[in-house]
């Protein structure tokens, strides 16, 4: 079967025209689409004019002096590299075609190229205004203009380079050969200059500690590295950060904090960015002044953190520590800076109150009814939550319990097991900080500050 094969290939070869480039022209024919010429055989060769031709047979296989293979630009298939799936939210442009051109010149016959254009075009329409022309890779001429206008002007955004280039591109005659550009285009190669310019070593953790080294130490910036294997083997396990020399001025004029964690910053979903955010006096709003990037869930990288910003005099005596609902950092906290008063984001202790009255306050009737025992038990908790006077407080609380303990035993056993007690107090009612605090009830200067 093989044999036949290159029977009927060598074959065709020997019946392919010879076409030269005034008379290429007449190798390509009308195609479905308009203004798009496709090729009349698969199989076709280009004399060139300004050699001498010669009769030899150019199927020998004689020294080869060029030979080039292209593939369909949507040729293959596009495997992604994460684990985990994803929706996905952009097609691919490899949909496996098929296609492929090579291009060979032999010795004994310089001055002919044969083009052999081996197989068809499969699951797309080659050349389609809509669907495969805006696919087709940008020219080398187009490539060297965006990099030339990024180098010139590197704080420029992707937009405003791409409107720039489009203006030109209106001055000029359209050519359907070569497709518009659009925002992707310049994005993906200012991540490929910036890749050029920040990644100083191919391997993640070496490049950052050349940055933290070579880059940012002799520019006074604090730099913090710590040393997980000391409480573990994982060698995996990390955690740095660095302080701007004006982050250090802020934080060290601040005596109240808020600290939270943001969680799928990075493509490795285990790292956490652990944030310290103040209240700027001026614009009040959150200002970031601390940070730590960590893949340990645990104690550890916390406590040796804030242990960095206390010896380092960025945060020596703190007043009050407004955190999420986190024992890993409220206990760090404690360890570290073990006069300072915690105060819970009231927003996600009433967020973990409604999670868990939706689970458990259950009246047997109707899912309405059972939403409206379950507002009106939070609209009690949070009046509770904002009571500023101590000896009231302890009387709703009581109120709270007495009045639940009969129809809802599984909220109220929570309850008790998880915030009704004077060390919870503390960390969560109105009524255990002073009005000076009032401000950090919540962790809304973070929130600020990512919006």
């Amino acid at each position: 079967m093989l044999r036949e094969q290159q029977a009927l290939r060598k074959a065709a070869l020997e019946a392919a025209p010879v076409r030269t480039l005034r008379d290429i022209g007449s190798a390509l024919g009308p195609s479905t689409i308009s203004n798009v010429m496709k090729l009349k055989s698969n199989i076709w060769i280009i004399s060139h004019p300004n050699r001498h031709s010669s009769a030899v047979d150019i199927t020998k296989k004689k020294c080869v002096l060029f030979s080039q293979v292209y593939s369909c630009h949507r040729g293959g298939s596009y495997e992604p590299e994460s684990r985990e799936k994803h929706p996905i939210q952009r097609k691919s442009k490899k949909v496996s075609c098929k296609a492929t051109l090579t291009i060979t010149c032999y010795a004994d016959k310089s001055h002919v190229y044969v083009f052999d254009f081996i197989a068809n075009h499969t699951n797309h329409i080659p050349g389609d205004i809509k669907t495969d022309l805006g696919l087709i890779p940008l020219t080398r001429g187009r490539v060297d203009d965006i990099v030339a206008r990024l180098t010139a002007s590197p704080g420029s955004s992707a937009r405003k380079i791409r409107l720039e280039i489009l203006c030109d591109i209106d001055q000029q005659e359209y050519s359907l050969n070569r497709r518009k550009i659009n925002y992707f285009d310049i994005y993906n190669k200012i991540l490929a200059i910036n890749q050029t310019i920040f990644h100083l070593h191919k391997d993640d953790f070496k490049s950052m500690k050349m940055w933290f080294t070579e880059k940012l130490s002799p520019k006074g910036f604090i730099i913090f590295e710590g040393n997980l294997q000391t409480y573990s083997n994982d060698e995996s396990l990390y955690a740095c950060r660095f302080t701007l020399p004006f982050q250090q001025i802020k934080i060290k004029a601040a005596a109240k904090f808020c600290m939270d964690a943001t969680y799928s910053i990075t493509q490795k979903s285990n790292d956490i960015l652990y944030t310290i955010v103040i209240r700027d006096e001026e614009l009040d709003r959150g200002f970031p002044c601390a940070y730590m990037l960590t893949n340990d869930h645990s104690l550890g990288p916390i406590i040796q953190w804030l242990k960095h910003l206390k010896v380092n005099q960025l945060v020596v005596n703190p007043q009050q520590f407004t955190t999420d609902c986190s024992d890993a950092e409220t206990n760090a906290l404690m360890a570290i800076f073990p006069g300072c008063q915690i105060q819970y984001c009231l927003f996600h202790v009433s967020q973990a109150w409604y999670r868990q009255l939706n689970l458990k306050v259950k009246t047997g009737n109707t899912a309405a009814q059972n939403r409206l025992v379950q507002g009106e038990m939070l609209t009690f908790l949070k009046h509770i939550m904002y009571e500023e006077h101590i000896v009231v407080f302890l009387d709703k609380i009581a109120d709270f319990i007495g009045r639940y303990q009969q129809s809802q035993p599984d909220f109220v056993r929570y309850f008790e097991t998880n915030w009704y007690t004077m060390a919870k107090y503390c960390v969560w009612s109105r009524a255990f900080h002073q009005l000076e605090f009032s401000h950090m009830l919540t962790n809304n200067y973070i929130k600020s500050w990512h919006n």
